[in-house]
């Protein structure tokens, strides 16, 4: 897939992000708990369909939610505003020689916990959906590729330095001369890696993607190992007995077969005699009847 790297790339960098937001938090409303909370699932939000395919858009998203009620309805509903002596301020083990110049607001801690919420779900659908994309097959619909009409211009170092006005002219003899190249403009434009549109997610969330079924017959066999050669079935040798009989009885002379008609299937032997002499006996399979 292309830009995978790209995209890959984008999921760590807001990896790290929310985890640099999860100490901010814990600065600014000391809660261990909480923290373990947090760093524990988001490291199951970067790889979801790593951990389990199965599970779809929806189950992760529950989980985002859940991972974060407990700092939103602390924050909401059982917040204590600080005195300026610093009655009021939750006590923590990690770091309490830190201290604030001025106790945050219940709507800096709410704000805080949102944003923390929105990029946790942009991670979960980039990483959902690029690991989904890289298990289907080439001709499948990409749902993160960018449109045609998405590129952006982009400018050149060299055009912006020489559109910017000048104070004081410079003397004739330092003015640059300007050339067929330099008063051609430079701009080039730029692909973006992904777009994340709203209503494909939305349908993403509604109806979740199929299980994809691997065939056995699209994998490539894995190499033998062993020194020695090991049949692919244990019934292998006895199927090639089976068939060797088989192809014998099917060889086998009709004169001999009619030999064996008349032969008396409790002894083995033919109804002139008990003792053989004088008549038919048996007849190797492929043999000749002299007699």
């Amino acid at each position: 897939m292309r830009q995978h790297a790209q995209r890959k790339h984008i999921i760590r960098s807001l990896d790290r992000i929310c985890y640099q937001l999860f100490a901010t938090s814990f600065f600014l409303s000391p809660s261990l708990l909480q923290l373990v909370a947090r760093s524990v699932s988001q490291f199951q939000f970067s790889r979801p369909r790593d951990l389990d395919a199965e599970k779809s858009l929806k189950f992760w998203l529950f989980i985002v939610m859940c991972a974060n009620m407990g700092s939103l309805l602390n924050h909401t509903l059982s917040y204590r505003v600080a005195t300026p002596n610093g009655e009021g301020w939750g006590k923590t083990m990690l770091l309490d020689f830190v201290g604030m110049g001025t106790p945050p607001t219940q709507i800096e801690l709410l704000a805080l916990d949102v944003l923390i919420i929105f990029l946790q779900v942009i991670l979960v659908c980039i990483s959902y959906e690029t690991s989904l994309a890289m298990s289907l097959p080439p001709e499948a619909l990409d749902p993160l590729a960018p449109d045609d009409d998405d590129s952006i211009p982009v400018l050149d170092e060299d055009e912006d330095s020489e559109s910017t006005p000048l104070t004081k002219p410079p003397p004739p003899s330092q003015r640059p001369v300007r050339t067929s190249t330099n008063t051609q403009s430079r701009s080039t434009t730029s692909t973006p890696v992904l777009h994340l549109r709203l209503r494909p997610t939305i349908r993403r969330i509604l109806d979740p993607a199929p299980p994809i079924s691997s065939s056995n017959a699209s994998q490539l066999p894995l190499p033998n190992t062993t020194p020695t050669f090991v049949f692919p079935s244990s019934s292998f040798p006895i199927q090639i007995a089976f068939r060797t009989r088989t192809r014998g009885q099917v060889r086998r002379d009709p004169v001999a077969e009619q030999s064996g008609n008349d032969q008396d299937p409790g002894t083995g032997r033919d109804g002139e005699g008990d003792s053989g002499i004088g008549g038919r006996g048996r007849t190797i399979p492929g043999g000749l009847d002299v007699g």
